[in-house]
């Protein structure tokens, strides 16, 4: 730990490693672990402190891949720059239907490609709506 009581890697090249393989967590961990460093800093070369926080969100450009609370919270404050929407409700639901289909009527699944949409400070209340509604 460091002065501040922050847990700090004491291998640092393992830390890189999972980055380089997309770890999202241990990217995470260290935007959080500088941001307010990083702010502080900042807000002495910059008065304007919305340039301030734009410029460490560009460095990190954080996102996520789920629709938990957290995440949700995160697109809305703005720590994460977009979440994608796997949309578990449409990956339950067609291949329901694909079964039913199969047992009644003979006909064979298809692939059904879902896709994903991303969930952005834009969107973030809609979907978090949805969300609380069970459609996501």
């Amino acid at each position: 730990m460091n002065s501040a009581g922050r847990n700090i890697s004491s291998n640092r090249s393992d830390v890189w490693l999972k980055i380089k393989k997309g770890d999202q967590t241990e990217l995470g961990k260290i935007f959080h672990q500088y941001y307010n460093e990083l702010f502080y800093y900042g807000s002495k070369i910059f008065s304007d402190q919305e340039k301030v926080k734009d410029a460490i969100q560009n460095l990190f450009i954080v996102a996520g891949f789920d629709l938990s609370p957290k995440i949700i919270r995160y697109v809305k404050n703005g720590h994460l720059a977009f979440t994608i929407d796997q949309q578990p409700y449409m990956q339950g639901f067609y291949p329901v239907i694909q079964l039913v289909q199969y047992i009644r009527y003979g006909i064979v699944p298809s692939n059904n490609e879902i896709g994903a949409s991303f969930v952005t400070k834009e969107n973030v209340e809609k979907v978090e709506q949805l969300i609380k509604e069970g459609y996501r």
